[in-house]
């Protein structure tokens, strides 16, 4: 083997062990958002079970969230589970890559170099369709957030009208006769501008 051979080998064995690594790495976050994943689906399902079995006030309309919510993060779950067997195939493609270089390295068969190149691509293919996966996730979590946040938001303004709807007339308008005292400030606003 020629100097220039014994490089390039070199080059083809550091590259899948950094594509190895980049996919270990993100293979690890993904994990990670996995296994959070899971903790909250099962979470919602206790609260839902909860839910069903005690009366509660706004119990309907929180049992409408928590079902939609359970449809959204088992979506979810299915999504970052294939991003994560695609990211196992990466790894897995990108190891056998670097093991044929390696073997390639010892003995003198060509057909190594096409089979380990073979299989970086489509160990770089996996790894890219699993990014791919993970960043449909990330839009779907944002979908689910922005829901939850604008149902507490509706939440608030309910008990807001439900509290006004509790104090009396006469508590709201200030005067005791019940009806609703109007300030003209827009009018005397017109009329000063008009001289």
């Amino acid at each position: 083997m020629s100097i220039e051979q014994t490089s390039q080998l070199l080059q083809l064995i550091l590259n899948s062990v950094l594509m190895l690594t980049t996919c270990v790495v993100i293979w690890g976050v993904l994990t990670v958002r996995h296994i959070a994943i899971h903790h909250r689906l099962r979470g919602l399902n206790q609260e839902y079970f909860e839910l069903l079995n005690h009366a509660v006030m706004l119990r309907g309309d929180r049992l409408h969230q928590i079902r939609n919510q359970l449809q959204q993060f088992r979506q979810r779950y299915q999504t970052i589970y294939l991003s994560l067997l695609t990211l196992y195939g990466a790894v897995l493609f990108l190891s056998i890559s670097a093991f044929m270089i390696v073997l390639r390295s010892l003995l003198n068969w060509q057909w190594l170099i096409t089979g380990s190149l073979l299989l970086f691509a489509l160990g770089t293919g996996a790894m890219l369709v699993g990014i791919g996966l993970a960043l449909l996730d990330f839009y779907r979590s944002r979908q689910t957030m922005v829901e939850e946040m604008s149902w507490v938001l509706g939440l608030g303004e309910d008990v807001m009208d439900l509290k006004l709807a509790k104090t009396p007339r006469t508590a709201r308008s200030g005067t005791s006769s019940g009806a609703i005292v109007r300030k003209p400030t827009k009018t005397v606003e017109m009329v000063s501008s008009q001289r």
